[in-house]
């Protein structure tokens, strides 16, 4: 599966993504955002990539984990969730290269997103977290028609200390610019 836009592709993710994805996370302005708990390195990626590999046709499937590219070189990454299908709610993410950052590339990455969970998945409402720190998540966010619904307070454990998370959605009537 890709999702192609004017300068941005998304594929799915393979093993062979492996170096660049670790390098990516390993990349502290990066990971201070991310909701892991460690940092794989190469071959812990590998591995990761290995036992999510999911049939591009399975009707089962809730999860897109996908590479976003520039050029057919890797600059972030990029998921859609199904979170409940009777609901028909999901989850996009994002997370982009700092020598990337400022250049409108996550924006038309969670466009993408937004047009393949509505238009081709039939979701109807679909949400995304943020840092109340992230800035520049929470403006992308707003930029793509989502509304900020509220404050989740310290909802999140990660790395031992637990966060709040800033709830954004969209529904599949919404406006989108």
């Amino acid at each position: 599966m890709t999702l192609t836009g004017p300068r941005i592709a998304l594929r799915e993710q393979r093993v062979d993504d492996a170096e660049a994805l670790a390098d990516l996370i390993g990349r502290p302005e990066v990971f201070e955002f991310l909701k892991d708990d460690t940092k794989p390195d190469v071959e812990q990626m590998r591995e990761l990539l290995r036992s999510a590999e999911t049939p591009a046709d399975d009707p089962t499937r809730t999860e897109y984990k996908l590479l976003i590219t520039l050029d057919d070189r890797a600059i972030g990454l990029g998921g859609l969730e199904v979170k409940n299908t009777h609901n028909r709610l999901g989850e996009i993410g994002y997370a982009l290269h700092p020598d990337h950052w400022g250049k409108g590339y996550a924006t038309e990455a969670a466009n993408l997103l937004l047009t393949f969970g509505f238009d081709t998945l039939g979701l109807h409402r679909i949400e995304a977290t943020t840092r109340p720190d992230n800035r520049a998540s929470y403006r992308l966010m707003e930029r793509i028609g989502m509304r900020r619904e509220g404050l989740r307070r310290r909802d999140l454990l990660l790395r031992g200390e637990w966060r709040d998370s800033v709830l954004y959605a969209i529904l599949e009537d919404d406006p989108r610019p």
